[in-house]
């Protein structure tokens, strides 16, 4: 279906790529304010570049700061391709987004904030091949959530899918998940799988319980101490660098107080080694209820709302998942060897 889509692309279409942008931003949103948030289908580093430089030109003539924040051959294709620009900003996903809920308050919202006067560009991509099979689903609903938390932000991003080399079910997934697309260089047009009941879906990514081995520890406030003691002990035993013990402590400590504060006065710790990785479960008995925590940089004179931030910034991945009938569990991941894509 997508391949037959992808070479259906006419060459008029692909020389009036980005001017489509334009035309269905405008329709979509009235003078083309909000977001816009569009699934880029490209097959190689020409459609790629095509594509991309298109889309920056676009927003530079416009005086729209630009990111780019894509892995390093996609990158460095990009910086190539482009002349140097003082509004275009790189940045290499495999480490920004080495943890997909990291990128949208510490990549994309920070940018935004950043250039909060303007209008901008954002090229982001999340998901590409090699990208951990234990990431992905956290990339999804990475995908998922921009429509929510950049909602209103005024915005295009663009997210290029390398559809030659990406698995079947990961381009099923970004129809739905993203409410416009474009095949290379191709205009882009509405998306009819996006859908409220489709990025539902999509948000909500289960969790499977510990394994049998886990140890698991049921906490309240007067247990906070112990807790990250405990932490300390088992990330020490895991081989995990000091940084990461104080990382693993930092992002527990803020999951129990959350549970303990909003969960109903206690939690339950799990912890358990897979290989490369060191888990650490918190879970309390009430579900979340804003389904945004962590996913914006807190603002300067925040006095809440950092948790779940701090922990996306610090952890190497984080799933969170919450329902009324199971309560919320935070999962984080600590890879052993200190590395993680």
């Amino acid at each position: 279906m997508f391949r037959s889509d992808f070479a259906g692309v006419s060459a008029a279409g692909a020389s009036s790529g980005t001017g489509n942008l334009r035309l269905v931003s405008e329709a979509e949103n009235g003078n083309g304010r909000g977001l816009i948030h569009v699934g880029l289908f490209y097959q190689d580093l020409n459609d790629l570049a095509k594509a991309s430089r298109m889309f920056v030109e676009e927003g530079l003539e416009s005086d729209e700061p630009v990111l780019i924040a894509q892995p390093p051959a996609q990158l460095n294709r990009l910086r190539d391709e482009l002349p140097a620009q003082r509004d275009v900003t790189y940045v290499d996903m495999t480490i920004a987004g080495r943890n997909p809920g990291r990128i949208l308050p510490w990549v994309l919202h920070d940018f935004v904030l950043r250039n909060a006067a303007r209008r901008v560009r954002i090229i982001g991509e999340p998901i590409w091949p090699n990208r951990s099979a234990l990431a992905y689903p956290a990339c999804v609903q990475h995908e998922g959530l921009i429509n929510v938390a950049l909602g209103q932000v005024d915005a295009a991003v663009l997210c290029p899918y390398d559809i030659a080399r990406l698995p079947p079910h990961a381009i099923d997934d970004s129809h739905l998940t993203h409410p416009l697309i474009q095949y290379a260089c191709g205009p882009v047009r509405r998306n009819r799988e996006y859908t409220p009941q489709a990025l539902a879906r999509v948000l909500d990514q289960p969790l499977e319980p510990p394994p049998p081995g886990a140890r698991t520890t049921r906490f309240s406030w007067t247990d906070l101490l112990s807790v990250r003691e405990q932490v300390a002990e088992r990330a020490i035993a895991a081989g995990l660098v000091p940084s990461q013990v104080a990382a693993a402590k930092l992002a527990v400590s803020e999951a129990a107080t959350n549970a303990v504060r909003h969960g109903g006065g206690y939690g339950t710790l799990s912890i358990w080694s897979e290989p490369e990785y060191l888990v650490l479960d918190v879970h309390s008995p009430l579900p979340m209820r804003n389904p945004l925590a962590g996913r914006l940089q807190p603002l300067a004179d925040s006095v809440s709302g950092r948790g779940l931030a701090l922990i996306n910034h610090v952890c190497d991945l984080v799933r969170l998942h919450a329902t009324a009938r199971l309560g919320t569990n935070v999962r984080m991941w600590m890879h052993t060897a200190a590395v993680f894509v």
